[in-house]
């Protein structure tokens, strides 16, 4: 017989007590009546006893905004606040710069003009830590690299070529010159506005599968392969990989990665990874499975066109299912039919392959929703198809930040038919990218602000002239370089200089067709200038700009990231030696180069985090027989004096310099998006409401709020407010408080900046 004194009899208690819990969460009184209300008259809680679960549970008292974030990492405490963005631009002039013929080496062998010829000897201090990174010297650490500083002996270095770059875009900037490169080709596409199904209207075509047997671009013809495409069901699919101990979702199509294609048969019952007589169809499948809402789809009459999900009896089937709806996983219930529900699934397979609820079984909302199915290609007999050049050019520049920026021969496209069956263009996804020819950065940036290498009269304005030109024009002029640059050398400063093995916040690469930050109405916003971060702030650090969980409530660790990077910075307070070497300039162009030299630089990587401040500490002049030039008598350029002002304006050091983010709050109190809130709502076509001011306003100031809804109301756009609360009033000014004011009135406090 079993000792009873060697039980533990309250773990014996407690274990009775979790399963009564249980058996009460799961099995609910039929009568609905018979459920005792959780709040009493007043709104207050009615049970006092512990959360529980199911039908049954108390729930989560919503805690002030100012508890919700004490728990959190100081970065994420700041959201909602001001903020100035990275950078900022500078207006492109009204008018075309002056242009003239080139001068050449020996120009001052040719002319009576004044000519000089010598060096400059620079003193360069940093004002705040630079990024020169050895590129070649790298060490793999975890999923991410570790760098070293350029380094000659003990000197750290920025090469000659950094230097030059960074100094002609400056005399560019101070000169409203021309641009020194630029992707002509390149669309200026935010997001996808194509819609191409397979079936369009009366059952023609609008769309097919393709193989690129040889891939073209702007300049050369491309060749493809048609021939069947069929749409399959993505609950047979799933269930095809699951048979495979495969998960689908790791074949679809990943940013910067190689395209995984496996292979079919029609049937879907044989998967391979290549094509054979057995498997001979090959997949298409779709990048990030995107969801419809049908809860709010209506007919011509207005009328929903879905029946309402029926709570009750969608939780009674999922718990026949044995699904268990205190599972936060278990929020997405696939189901068999959205007209007349009679079974449901925790995952999509076969039966359940097409439609789902989104539930939130703590506010009885259910959402239906649908994602669409995928694709398959069989390849015909036929002869290769050639494409034009122009096509081809017309996908590069389209997709040029896109998933999938470069074709390759085997990769499966989608063709936007014509009437006729021809192709009309190239697309990636089913949801492709359209717009017109105005999307085009020929057609964005005025022809007079071209690079000069692009024209054909072959006429330069003063930096083209000053720094050389190689023509893309098959009869254009080349001509060399008046100005070359040296190594900027920090002499002895990797003892001691150094700041190592610094964890870098994660950089992204620029994406110009953002309508919020590179776009106006008019075109593009101008030359893009960075900011400088105000004393004592560091946003260049992982643990100030660092990468948060789903919830924001605290940093994920920087080894697991794969966007960044460790670093030696070198340290603020440390002084080089540049020399600038010059032959034939004149005097306006020796003014703009000494005029450059006087303003703050941004120097080697990082400059969106506050790095590379760098300021010309000492400058001396010196001619080709080494005697002293006296810079002071060069006279300075009046009419760029405006532009300089806007320039010293843009380096002033700011505090709470960052990349914009915003959290969004669930009724939950759980927080959404990480941070990218602000994107989601302020950087969509025809929703501009807020937008980079350039130097020119008043305010450079950004606002971040937390949404506090469910996601289905915009914010106040600003034709709903008093004031321009996103354009140029500060968070002081009875402008900006009158737009508050009235903002929070029309969405009923549920927005707050």
């Amino acid at each position: 017989m079993r000792d009873l004194s060697k039980l533990n009899m309250n773990k014996i208690m407690n274990r009775a007590g979790k399963n009564a819990e249980t058996s009460k969460a799961n099995n609910p009184p039929r009568d609905r009546n018979e459920r005792r209300s959780q709040y009493d008259r007043l709104g207050g809680f009615r049970n006092n006893d512990q959360r529980g679960s199911g039908w049954n549970a108390r729930p989560q008292e919503r805690r002030p905004r100012e508890e919700k974030f004490k728990q959190t990492d100081e970065s994420v405490r700041t959201y909602g606040s001001e903020f100035y963005n990275p950078y900022t631009f500078i207006p492109f002039p009204d008018k075309s710069p002056e242009r003239h013929n080139p001068s050449f080496l020996t120009v001052d062998e040719n002319t009576t003009e004044k000519r000089y010829t010598g060096v400059l000897n620079l003193t360069v201090e940093t004002a705040s830590p630079l990024l020169s990174m050895d590129s070649e010297n790298k060490k793999e650490e975890g999923k991410h690299f570790k760098y070293k500083a350029l380094k000659i002996g003990n000197d750290v270095v920025v090469p000659a070529t950094s230097v030059r770059g960074s100094l002609r875009t400056l005399m560019t900037i101070l000169s409203g010159g021309t641009l020194g490169y630029m992707d002509k080709d390149m669309w200026l596409c935010q997001r996808r506005d194509l819609s191409m199904n397979v079936l369009g209207k009366n059952g023609a075509k609008k769309t097919e599968l393709a193989e690129v047997v040889e891939s073209g671009d702007s300049s050369h013809d491309g060749k493809i392969q048609r021939g069947i495409t069929k749409m399959v069901s993505l609950g047979a699919l799933s269930e095809l990989f699951r048979d495979n101990n495969l998960e689908i979702d790791d074949f679809r199509p990943q940013k910067d990665k190689e395209v995984k294609y496996l292979y079919v048969n029609e049937d879907l019952t044989k998967l391979a990874q290549k094509r054979s007589s057995e498997t001979p169809w090959k997949l298409k499948l779709s990048g990030p499975r995107v969801a419809a809402n049908l809860t709010k789809v209506k007919n011509a009459e207005g009328e929903p066109l879905f029946p309402k999900v029926n709570g009750d009896a969608l939780r009674k089937l999922a718990m026949q299912a044995g699904i268990n709806l205190n599972d936060r996983n278990n929020r997405e219930i696939w189901i068999d039919s959205p007209m007349n529900i009679t079974s449901v699934s925790k995952q999509c397979d076969r039966k359940h392959s097409r439609y789902y609820v989104e539930c939130n079984w703590y506010k009885n909302r259910f959402d239906l929703k649908t994602r669409g199915m995928e694709a398959m290609f069989l390849k015909n007999d036929s002869d290769p198809e050639t494409v034009v050049a122009k096509k081809w050019g017309d996908y590069l520049g389209q997709n040029r930040n896109g998933v999938h920026p470069n074709l390759f021969g085997g990769d499966l496209v989608w063709l936007e038919l014509g009437d006729d069956a021809s192709a009309k263009s190239l697309q990636w996804a089913r949801w492709g990218r359209g717009g017109d020819s105005s999307h085009r950065m020929d057609s964005i940036l005025p022809k007079y602000l071209w690079p000069d290498s692009m024209n054909s009269d072959n006429k330069v304005d003063m930096v083209t002239d000053v720094f050389g030109m190689v023509s893309e024009n098959k009869d254009g002029i080349s001509f060399a370089s008046r100005v070359r640059c040296h190594n900027l050398v920090f002499e002895g400063a990797a003892v001691g200089g150094l700041d190592e093995a610094i964890q870098l916040a994660p950089l992204a690469q620029p994406h110009p067709g953002c309508i919020a930050f590179y776009r106006t109405e008019k075109g593009l916003n101008g030359y893009k200038v960075y900011r400088n971060a105000a004393d004592g702030e560091q946003p260049w650090l992982y643990d100030i700009q660092g990468v948060f969980d789903e919830q924001c409530k605290r940093m994920k660790p920087f080894g697991e990231q794969s966007i960044v990077k460790t670093v030696d910075l070198l340290k603020s307070g440390q002084k080089g030696r540049l020399k600038i070497s010059f032959r034939a300039l004149s005097e306006k162009e020796l003014s703009l180069l000494v005029t450059a030299c006087k303003v703050d630089w941004k120097l080697g990587g990082g400059k969106p985090l506050g790095l590379g401040h760098c300021k010309v500490t000492q400058m001396d002049a010196f001619d080709e027989n080494g005697d002293s030039i006296d810079l002071n008598a060069i006279a300075p350029i009046e009419t760029i004096t405006g532009r300089v002002e806007w320039y010293k304006k843009s380096q002033e050091p700011v505090t709470m310099m960052r990349y914009p983010r915003a959290i969004k709050v669930s009724s939950r109190n759980s927080v959404q998006r990480s941070g990218l809130q602000w994107f989601m709502n302020h950087t969509q076509a025809g929703r501009w409401y807020q937008k980079l001011p350039d130097i020119t306003a008043d305010n450079q100031l950004l606002y971040c709020y937390d949404l506090e809804s469910d996601g289905d109301e915009d914010p106040p756009h600003p034709s709903d407010l008093t004031g321009r609360v996103f354009d140029n009033h500060g968070p002081n000014t009875s402008s900006n408080a009158e737009s508050l004011k009235r903002a929070k009135e029309l969405r009923k406090d549920k927005y707050s900046y």
